[in-house]
């Protein structure tokens, strides 16, 4: 168990955020060859709400749509957005696994270069921030973030912007509070440096297996450092690829 001044977390993680889902990717950004051919992109995978027709424009929650309209009407039932909107995606299964990041345009199975970074020797930021999520992420979440970086350019392989702007997407998507009790468990037993509300932003996308490998850095972490300071060294260290 987690000891109030030292770090014993319970076995309950890429890059840094800044306010509520925003995230920043802790790699290099070099560019890469221009001249280099844009492959085909993949859609998100989000679900969109709205009602058809008539009087539906009171729009559902999460993206169900509105009741049906009657007769002619029906063509304001698009207003209703503001009840509903995009769906968000909860943590769970998916039939995407990590190889879909090989079918990136940017993967270097698919020809993208792996000359990126300060010494040109590195695979590209979007591919490996892809494999990454598959292992720190829910399987739904990870899904997504790969929906998004399959939009990416060969071009921008080594681009930080475009992979940073996927991260951030697919923290926006994600369902709110999914991590909420997590971060309960860790404030009970920790002191007053430890940001619960952070950490519940922090790890909503965060599969099991993402979050034991948070614990287990703040648990190896130096006892001289307090919860807050341990958390985020090694909430860092895990977002980082």
């Amino acid at each position: 168990m987690l000891a109030r001044h030292r770090h014993s977390f319970f076995a309950l993680t890429l890059i840094l955020p800044a306010v509520h889902g925003g995230c920043v990717v802790t790699s290099a950004d070099t560019d890469n060859d221009p001249d280099q051919t844009t492959g085909a992109g993949v859609t998100t995978g989000s679900s969109t709400g709205g009602g058809d027709g008539g009087e539906g424009g009171e729009g559902g929650d999460w993206g169900e749509g509105g009741q049906g309209g009657d007769g002619g009407e029906g063509g304001q039932g698009g207003e209703g957005g503001e009840g509903g909107g995009a769906a968000c995606i909860e943590a769970g299964n998916s039939a995407v696994t990590a190889d879909a990041c090989e079918r990136l345009n940017i993967a270097p199975a698919q020809g993208a270069t792996s000359q990126c970074g300060d010494d040109r020797d590195e695979e590209p930021i979007g591919y490996r921030l892809c494999k990454r999520a598959f292992l720190l992420f829910a399987r739904s979440h990870a899904a997504d973030l790969a929906d998004c970086l399959g939009d990416i350019g060969v071009q921008y392989a080594c681009d930080l912007e475009p992979a940073q702007d996927c991260l951030t997407e697919m923290y926006e998507n994600a369902c709110p509070n999914q991590a909420l009790t997590i971060c309960d468990g860790i404030a009970d037993q920790c002191d007053e440096s430890f940001n619960e509300g952070q950490c519940a932003a922090d790890l909503n996308p965060f599969s099991a297996a993402g979050v034991d490998e948070l614990v287990e850095c703040i648990n190896e972490a130096d006892e001289n450092l307090t919860c807050g300071a341990a958390y985020r060294d090694c909430y860092e260290t895990v977002m980082s690829f």
